[in-house]
């Protein structure tokens, strides 16, 4: 039903931002607790990373890999490692394995560079230059 190039671009891109800001903010609580209570934390984030699958319909649907459960899981095993320090590098590696995903610096800016193959007029204030991966 909903299989155009366009369509299937602007659900990619659309997952892209989600998860990534879903991706930055549990890296930026995790960070505020002790690591030997991160896998308390565990289900609940199952649980919403499912329902993002579930709201963006099938993945393989909208283009090449996508990060899903199985890799943000890796993170609850960094509590038995070096704690926080281990949440920069898990952060580091996940933007290496997906680029785009985490990154920020305003609506109109990230979705031109999620977008490149759409015409998104910017005005010269908007423009960014390039979008600036979020790296504390």
């Amino acid at each position: 039903m909903h299989s155009t190039p366009t369509y299937k671009v602007l659900v990619k891109s659309l997952y892209m931002v989600v998860l990534g800001e879903y991706v930055y903010a549990l890296v930026t609580y995790l960070k505020t607790l002790e690591p030997g209570v991160w896998a308390d934390h565990e289900g609940q984030v199952k649980k919403e990373v499912l329902e993002l699958d579930t709201i963006f319909g099938e993945r393989e649907d909208v283009g090449d890999r996508m990060p899903c459960w199985e890799t943000i899981k890796d993170i609850f095993q960094l509590r038995q490692n070096r704690g926080r320090e281990s949440l920069h590098e898990w952060l580091a590696s996940f933007r290496d394995k997906f680029p785009g995903y985490v990154s920020f610096q305003g609506s109109l800016c990230l979705v031109a560079c999620l977008l490149p193959q759409m015409e998104v007029e910017l005005s010269p204030s908007q423009g960014c230059g390039g979008c600036v991966a979020l790296t504390s």
